[in-house]
């Protein structure tokens, strides 16, 4: 049986209003006029949705995919499905009953046979001549120009480094291109996303899938104050930047939950379990 995900439909980000007055007690920086009180949760629960209330799009980047079982769970919750070019190679090798709904980028790198079974299957084939972005990019811009506001799993971290700075220089640059988007980056090991500033971020482990472990990293320029509740090593108004102190190797304690506040963006990591 081949497997073919439905078309897309819309969805509202759930956004949460807090009380001033009671951030004030762990982020005593939020005196400031320029932090807002309004917060975002973060939970990732795309390893196992499987029903028509899926709230995430994939995009499957061309990187090996080494943990089938992770990677089926999350292809089956997924309401829209793009191969990143290359990334159709990937899915293809691992079942040709897996479908996406398109392909996408400048097509050099997916092999013409699987280009063609695929658009036998019902897959759109979009090209980009512009070089002036990798597939990623123009995998990103084209679920964006569905007008779909759902959040973007992009499944393929881990790869080589360079490659993997180039992707999440992407979501940095989502950040302030496309604040709507919410985007989160999937390798065999970790799963991250960039958390903005000014605002309060809940972050809650999803304790089937999610390790304890995680970490915050300095993205783009230092974060000259972050404060958090809910690690086992806290940060109260500290700095961080590459040359300085860098956040790793962090838990969350036993409520599973975290709360950040941080004045420059930030990129979060949580370890994901070996076998999820």
């Amino acid at each position: 049986m081949i497997l073919r995900k439905a078309s897309l439909s819309t969805h509202n980000a759930r956004v949460v209003w807090s009380n001033q007055n009671s951030l004030a007690k762990y982020f005593p920086y939020l005196t400031c006029r320029r932090y807002s009180t309004k917060s975002i949760q973060h939970y990732n629960d795309f390893y196992s949705r499987t029903d028509d209330s899926s709230n995430f799009n994939l995009i499957i980047l061309n990187t090996p995919i080494t943990d089938h079982l992770q990677f089926k769970r999350v292809f089956d919750g997924a309401n829209y499905i793009v191969c990143a070019d290359g990334g159709a190679n990937r899915l293809y090798q691992l079942s040709n009953k897996l479908i996406p709904n398109a392909v996408c980028g400048d097509l050099d790198s997916i092999q013409e046979n699987i280009m063609d079974y695929y658009k036998q299957n019902g897959s759109e084939i979009v090209k980009y001549h512009d070089q002036d972005s990798n597939d990623l990019e123009k995998s990103i811009n084209f679920v964006s120009s569905k007008g779909e506001n759902k959040q973007i799993v992009i499944f393929g971290g881990g790869g080589r480094l360079d490659q993997e700075m180039c992707n999440i220089n992407i979501l940095y640059k989502a950040m302030h291109e496309q604040p709507q988007s919410k985007m989160v980056l999937v390798s065999s090991s970790s799963v991250y996303f960039v958390l903005s500033p000014n605002i309060k971020h809940i972050i809650k482990r999803n304790v089937d899938f999610e390790q304890k472990g995680c970490g915050i990293i300095p993205i783009g320029v230092p974060c000259e104050s972050i404060s958090t509740r809910g690690l086992k090593w806290n940060l109260d108004s500290n700095k961080l930047s590459f040359g300085g102190t860098v956040s790793s190797s962090n838990e969350f304690d036993v409520n599973n939950q975290v709360e950040v506040m941080c004045s420059q963006p930030v990129l979060w990591v949580t370890t994901l379990k070996n076998e999820i």
